[in-house]
């Protein structure tokens, strides 16, 4: 993604969630896992995550777990 953004400022980045480590159990804690991936991308990297898909892979998507994430990444921008 640097590399990208050096050579094409305007590009946008997308990211695209493919499952959740054993210990995200809850809905809050799958959000998290999903908000610490952009907030480090961007604190780490100084890359901005323009759009993020999905909260799970090839089954149901939990609107619990994408109005948590939302409330979070209003937070942090």
């Amino acid at each position: 993604m640097k590399e990208a953004k050096k050579r094409n400022p305007d590009i946008i980045l997308t990211a695209l969630h493919l499952g959740y480590p054993a210990y995200a159990s809850s809905s809050d804690l799958k959000a998290d896992f999903i908000y610490e991936f952009v907030k480090g991308a961007k604190s780490a990297h100084n890359l901005c995550i323009d759009y993020i898909g999905g909260n799970q892979n090839e089954s149901a998507i939990s609107p619990a777990v994408t109005k948590s994430l939302r409330r979070k990444l209003d937070q942090y921008l």
